[in-house]
């Protein structure tokens, strides 16, 4: 059920901007672009600004909870498989970095988990501020765009050259959605999405082999 959203959501998009046309399709793409682009540059400004308020502290207290509610065991080896077995919703290649580097540098998983994760929540959430204010202001520009495009030649070339970006466009939003997806499957308010999750393969393929996610990991 799931994987049926997602592959009518490319559909949707695609359409949707086949009948929105080239110029707005490309301004749309290229604004979500630059939106990326000053997301990823500016973000740690943001997220240090973040960890010097207590949501900082709040995020590392709730992780911390959970991983202790784990029971995981003092030996290190002995956690990383705890960790394997209880958090089995994260990405694999994000499981294999915590055990991995923790078995390596002999660290305590659940605080290394803690710092990890809190790390990695507030980037994501400085990301997304960064993403929607800048999508927000080249809206405005978009309006005055909009003018220029209703002429009629230009207005006939440009409808037809938006469903190529429009499919391209939808992948990144799909991506973008995978990033919350663990808020979800870890929290027991949502057991429907939880088990269709569970039970999708597009989806899981798109979840595990983020690139937006790949690329917050490495910081």
């Amino acid at each position: 059920m799931l994987d049926l959203v997602v592959v009518l959501f490319i559909v949707i998009l695609g359409l949707v901007y086949l009948k929105k046309g080239l110029v707005l399709a490309i301004y749309g793409f290229l604004s979500i672009i630059f939106s990326y682009i000053i997301a990823i540059l500016f973000y740690p400004v943001i997220a240090n600004y973040i960890k010097l308020t207590t949501i900082d502290e709040n995020i590392k207290e709730a992780i911390h909870s959970f991983a202790i509610n784990l029971e995981l065991a003092q030996d290190i080896h002995t956690q990383a498989e705890i960790i394997r077995e209880k958090l089995t919703l994260l990405p694999e290649s994000f499981l294999q970095t915590i055990t991995l580097t923790a078995q390596e540098n002999n660290l305590n998983i659940i605080d290394y988990l803690t710092i990890l994760l809190s790390d990695l929540i507030i980037n994501i959430i400085s990301i997304l501020i960064l993403f929607i204010a800048t999508k927000f202001i080249l809206f405005i520009i978009k309006q005055v765009l909009t003018l220029f495009i209703n002429l009629p030649v230009i207005k006939t070339l440009d409808r037809m050259g938006g469903l190529l970006l429009g499919l391209v466009q939808s992948l990144f939003w799909i991506w973008m959605f995978c990033l919350i997806i663990p808020f979800f499957v870890n929290d027991s308010s949502f057991p429907t999405f939880t088990a269709l999750f569970e039970q999708s393969r597009i989806t899981k393929w798109f979840y595990d082999n983020n690139l937006i996610l790949d690329y917050i990991s490495n910081f």
